[in-house]
């Protein structure tokens, strides 16, 4: 028997889908011996908040609704006395049924080697993983991305049920974190074009506007919903790093309202501060490099990112004559997110980037695919 037909072999079992499970719940059980349960930092907000809301039926500010998921998670723990490992677990599982979902929807558009090669870099990513003992909102997040963007992208119609299905998963994202609402404008674009291309283009560019108007609503009222969301403050105190004042305040950006018309406004009236501070985002989120890491982390980053850009890059070009649509859904994420940076600033772990790790890798996965055909042909003839 051939190389080739051991590797038809094994991965035509269930063998495949087993080591995943194991490699899955190794990095787990990792993660959570590394860490452990995670209530500090970020996590106290919303703990607070949680008890704001058992005691007086109210968050602090309009903002935290933004964050109802994890809040509700917590009270929820807090109220039956199930305690943090209960959320932990929960978030567990939930990742692991989103790393099922990306490693259907993975073999279902690329040979099974590849599909279990890519699933294994999912999984083995450390940063990505780390965040499920976390009480944060990223765990939850990540997992909701892949399992709303892998039931979009398996959709055969659109008809009234899937429209409210649709609508109830972006609705879900949006009160997870406040960065769902980004995940409008390409799930709308991704419907346009896979369900919709034949539409007149006269109404095609009456609903881009209505959209467009509505994800602008959403947006400012977003800005305007009190508490932390000061989106002036980065351009003020030129943050990189979130959190990270690289200026004393000054009164330069004074009299701007926190709105998008108020941040494109100071951006016109300073555009060389303004694109001095998006180039050096721009590097904190596509470079992912950190002083304050070590020299081996930022190794590892680099040795596990960049290779994966360029794979995109080509990726991009082979599904742009497969599937447009998934190609126009992955690209717009990628570039909100971006976007979103460049107006406010970078994490302090990455954070922001690692939601586009999913999307990236399927963008990247016709390079490994044809890797994968070469070295199995390779080793065939051998």
């Amino acid at each position: 028997m051939t190389s080739i037909d051991n590797t038809s072999f094994f991965f035509n079992t269930r063998r495949p889908t087993l080591l995943l499970f194991a490699a899955w719940a190794m990095v787990q059980a990792l993660v959570h011996w590394q860490y452990g349960i995670v209530t500090e930092l970020e996590a106290h907000k919303y703990i607070e908040q949680a008890d704001l809301l058992l005691d007086n039926g109210h968050v602090e500010t309009p903002n935290f609704w933004l964050y109802s998921t994890q809040i509700f998670l917590i009270a929820g723990a807090k109220w039956t006395h199930a305690g943090f490992g209960a959320i932990v677990i929960l978030q567990m599982l939930l990742n692991g049924f989103a790393t099922f979902q990306f490693y259907r929807f993975s073999r279902k558009h690329s040979q099974p080697l590849t599909a279990f090669l890519l699933t294994m870099l999912l999984i083995v990513n450390w940063p990505y993983q780390s965040f499920n003992t976390y009480l944060y909102t990223e765990s939850v997040f990540f997992s909701l991305t892949i399992i709303f963007s892998v039931y979009l992208f398996s959709l055969e119609k659109f008809n009234w049920k899937t429209f409210v299905t649709v609508t109830l998963l972006l609705t879900l994202l949006c009160v997870t974190r406040p960065t769902g609402i980004l995940f409008l404008p390409c799930t709308f674009l991704y419907l346009l074009i896979r369900f919709f291309g034949k539409l007149h283009p006269v109404l095609k560019i009456f609903l881009a506007l209505d959209l467009s108007w509505l994800f602008i609503v959403l947006l400012n009222l977003a800005l305007g919903s009190g508490g932390e969301f000061d989106f002036l403050l980065p351009f003020r105190e030129a943050h990189i790093i979130c959190g990270v004042p690289t200026l004393n305040a000054s009164g330069v950006v004074s009299g701007y309202q926190n709105t998008i018309g108020g941040i494109i406004k100071y951006i016109t009236n300073h555009p060389g501060d303004a694109i001095g501070l998006f180039f050096k985002r721009t590097l904190a989120f596509f470079g992912l490099y950190r002083s304050y890491y070590s020299t081996g982390h930022n190794l590892y980053l680099a040795l596990s990112f960049y290779p994966v850009f360029a794979a995109a890059l080509y990726g991009i070009i082979h599904w742009w004559k497969s599937s447009k649509a998934l190609v126009v859904y992955c690209i717009t994420i990628i570039i909100s997110t971006w976007g979103m940076v460049m107006l406010t600033c970078d994490d302090w772990h990455n954070r922001f980037f690692l939601v586009l790790v999913p999307f990236i890798y399927w963008l990247a996965m016709p390079l490994l695919d044809k890797c994968v055909t070469y070295f199995s042909g390779k080793n065939a003839s051998d």
